[in-house]
């Protein structure tokens, strides 16, 4: 809603669509490394944004949001920008490139107020890339069906099949909110509450968003008006797949918009194909990586799912009371907790870049919290002695305690199949499952020498059991799994030691040096002389 209606303010829309991060720029870019985004205020409580997360790079495996967008905008009374020293004097550094402040919808006095609105937008794109369309696959004038690039010979209208991204590959994107919000009061009481819903399909398939806002409010006035207390609570519950972040990994515009021009797109529609000897269908892209992680746009959008749900709440206290006429008091509260469980699922086949060098596919889970917890008071003096002189002044604090915990647990698919042809060798996957082996067979020798120590003092107690021969034939056991594999483990170092490579240095003398002094022929000895006769 600011959007051109403020003089030097840029807003820049994320690419990861709706929910996603927006670029709030006041009067230009600040800092390169650091970002110059504005500091964010709801009625008077500073938001700040996720700290523990950085911008997106082409590493990037899921689109940034940040903690603004989950707001309901039917919930917002009114929007005002701070910007230099007015912002920087009352919200600090945070606020050293400019604040937006925001208030919310209280409750009116008066009778109940119903209001509800539904929206339907549709989204295409606007500005695309140049792409030419003159040559078709290969490189360098030379045809090449393997080849990812489009620089071969020029096309012919038979081989020319008219692949177009904006027509062919983007669908038009659906946005539909709903919301209804409740108003009511009297002169001591007003009451407001709001629920919101919205649901989204993007412009690349498989990708969508849906939030749900639920916002209640009271503002409750006592002692005669001298005290007012306003409470409130949110909840937000979200959920994405596939948000689209810049970069080229994890990316499906890299091959829709690198798409050779001489190869057909209906083919490669059909993004999976059975895999005979592996018994499972796999990738299929023709085209290759193009040594930038490149695989087929559907793999990506289906087979490479990256889902999110957040669970967010908000709880938020303020308290005015005026002691005298010239002395008031006030102090304000808010809690704001999120819950974040993302998962990512790659499945088989999918570029060993982005498994980490398995052919099996990966998955990750993580579970995130975050914790905002904000208070501040504030002591107002304004008192006037006679017509001419009068005191003004302010005192006050506030508190802040932002935390983030994260768990997460992500890496390649291993199972107990065999190894199939052509499979890629996954030293790291291998050589994780053979630790952990390794590791139950000590756990289970641990577990029956306990099993041993419990049979000696039952037999210091006089209640043995009959035999022991299987603990200890399981001990023999492990211990012999054990030494096998150190055994082998010290084989294969010495193997790999073997192979490297061993480098001989030659040093040569100057010609300029003096020679050696030639020395004395010696006496040819007895076996010496019989080899020359």
């Amino acid at each position: 809603s600011l959007s051109g209606k403020v003089a030097g303010v840029n807003i820049n829309a994320s690419s990861s669509g709706v929910g996603g991060m927006s670029k709030v720029v006041m009067r230009g870019t600040k800092s390169i490394m650091q970002s110059s985004n504005a500091l964010y205020v709801v009625d008077g409580v500073p938001m700040y944004s996720n700290a523990n997360k950085v911008n997106g790079t082409e590493f990037s495996s899921k689109g940034n949001t940040e903690p603004i967008a989950d707001i309901n905008p039917e919930d917002i009374e009114s929007m005002s920008v701070l910007t230099g020293a007015a912002a920087a004097a009352l919200y600090g550094s945070d606020a050293a490139n400019g604040a937006i402040i925001i208030t919310t919808k209280k409750g009116k006095e008066g009778r109940v107020n119903i209001t509800v609105n539904s929206s339907v937008e549709f989204n295409a794109p606007l500005v695309m890339p140049r792409f030419q369309t003159r040559y078709g696959t290969g490189i360098g004038g030379v045809k090449d069906d393997n080849s990812s690039r489009s620089w071969g010979p020029k096309l012919t209208e038979a081989r020319y099949f008219g692949y177009n991204p904006r027509d062919d590959y983007f669908q038009t994107g659906v946005i539909g909110t709903e919301s209804v919000s409740f108003s009511t009061g009297s002169e001591k009481n007003q009451t407001y509450a709001s629920a919101a819903a919205v649901n989204s399909k993007g412009l690349v398939p498989n990708n969508k968003y849906d939030r749900y806002n639920f916002n209640v409010r009271n503002t409750t006035s006592f002692l005669d008006d001298k005290m007012t207390l306003d409470v409130n609570a949110s909840y937000i519950l979200q959920k994405d797949r596939n948000m689209v972040n810049q970069g080229t990994y994890n990316n499906p515009l890299v091959g829709a918009y690198l798409f050779p021009r001489g190869n057909d797109w209906e083919d490669i529609k059909m993004y999976e194909r059975y895999d005979v000897a592996r018994k499972i269908y796999t990738q299929y892209w023709p085209t290759g990586d193009g040594n930038m992680t490149m695989q087929n746009p559907y793999w990506v959008n289906y087979r490479n799912l990256r889902e999110n749900k957040k669970d967010r709440y908000m709880l938020g206290a303020s308290l005015n009371y005026q002691i005298l006429d010239w002395l008031s008091v006030s102090g304000r509260v808010r809690l704001d907790n999120s819950n974040n469980d993302y998962t990512e699922k790659a499945y088989a086949s999918t570029n060993t870049q982005l498994t980490e060098l398995s052919d099996r596919g990966l998955y990750g889970i993580s579970r995130s919290y975050e914790k905002q917890l904000y208070a501040d008071f504030l002591v107002s003096v304004n008192k006037t002695f006679g017509e001419k002189w009068s005191l003004q002044a302010n005192m006050g604090g506030s508190f802040t305690d932002m935390r983030y915990d994260e768990m997460a647990v992500r890496g390649p698919i291993a199972d107990d199949s065999q190894t199939f042809a052509g499979e890629k060798a996954n030293a790291v996957a291998d050589k994780a499952k053979t630790e952990y082996e390794m590791a139950s067979e000590r756990r289970s020798m641990d577990k029956n020498y306990r099993a041993i120590g419990e049979w000696y003092v039952s037999t210091l107690e006089g209640d043995a059991p009959e035999a022991v021969a299987d603990i200890v034939a399981a001990i023999k056991a492990s211990q012999e799994k054990l030494a096998a594999y150190e055994a082998a483990k010290a084989e294969a170092a010495a193997a790999k030691k073997a192979q490297e490579p061993i480098i001989e240095v030659t040093i040569e003398k100057d010609a300029e040096e003096e020679a050696p002094a030639a020395e004395e022929p010696k006496e040819p000895s007895k076996a010496e002389e019989t080899k020359e006769d």
